[in-house]
């Protein structure tokens, strides 16, 4: 069953045909091309998106480095707090060009 908050997400990119629902990194998601770009994890927004940017996004929104649980944060992964939802459906779109290659 797919959380409101992914069901938002999705809505976010209704206009994108590539995009689906599928299972990565232990998460059910959204993925282009078959690669994941978005999915929620303890109520908050995890994405792949250009290291750079990740960078700004930590500034700005309070954002942080995606870590498995491995101790080492994931170079092109953030976490985007719930705090900042408002900000999830342009950043979720920002994702999906940036996996999909239109960026």
């Amino acid at each position: 069953m797919l959380s409101p908050e992914l069901v938002r997400l999705m809505s976010a990119v209704a206009d994108r045909s590539d995009v689906t629902v599928g299972r990565a990194l232990a998460n059910l998601g959204l993925m282009t091309g078959g690669k994941l770009f978005a999915f929620i994890k303890d109520g908050n927004l995890v994405l792949k998106l250009p290291a750079a940017r990740i960078d700004a996004l930590i500034d700005g929104l309070g954002a942080t480095r995606f870590e498995r649980g491995q101790g080492t944060p994931m170079r092109e992964w953030i976490v985007v707090p719930a705090a900042a939802s408002e900000d999830w459906p342009a950043l979720t779109r920002e994702a999906c060009d940036f996996v999909a290659g239109r960026t």
